[in-house]
């Protein structure tokens, strides 16, 4: 729910709605009171108590800047087998961790590999850093530290503009 900042006429002390129901009295607003931070001081009002007492005042539009950020490049992640060389697959899950972990098992039938990996997984075609790759490559990729890795379609590949 959108919140909506109200401004009290007499003290100039500002609130925002933190519940609300209609009815045919024009409802009750329940409002806390945000200039100090205390959620504990909670005020119930009807709609026309509301109105009497304070003064919608909504917050401007946040100020929108465009930086610019690293260059980013597409990759698709293979990951293989270290025992036979086939490629590693996964079924689609993922365990709700943070970050995500995906259960890997080898595509060669006659061996049984498994490996579990961390934020991404074979077959991921994503936006990285040269940081980022080196650090997958050379298997000290940490998402925390060193960023999340920006996920992509296949079909997105041919609309990338690097």
């Amino acid at each position: 729910m959108e919140h909506t900042r109200y401004i009290d006429k007499e003290t100039k002390k500002w609130y925002r709605t933190f519940a609300w129901s209609s009815g045919p009295d024009g409802g009750t607003f329940e409002l806390i009171g945000y200039y100090d931070k205390n959620t504990s001081n909670r005020i119930t009002l009807t709609g026309k108590e509301l109105d009497e007492r304070f003064d919608k005042a909504p917050w401007p539009p946040a100020i929108v800047e465009l930086e610019e950020v690293k260059p980013r490049h597409p990759i698709k992640i293979v990951l293989r087998c270290p025992e036979c060389g086939s490629v590693l697959e996964t079924d689609g899950s993922a365990y709700l961790t943070c970050p995500l972990k995906y259960e890997h098992t080898c595509s060669n039938p006659d061996c049984k590999y498994e490996k579990c990996t961390k934020s991404y997984y074979s077959g991921m075609i994503c936006l990285l850093t040269d940081e980022q790759e080196e650090k997958i490559k050379n298997g000290t990729y940490n998402e925390f530290d060193d960023g999340r890795l920006i996920k992509i379609k296949e079909a997105d590949l041919w609309k990338f503009n690097c």
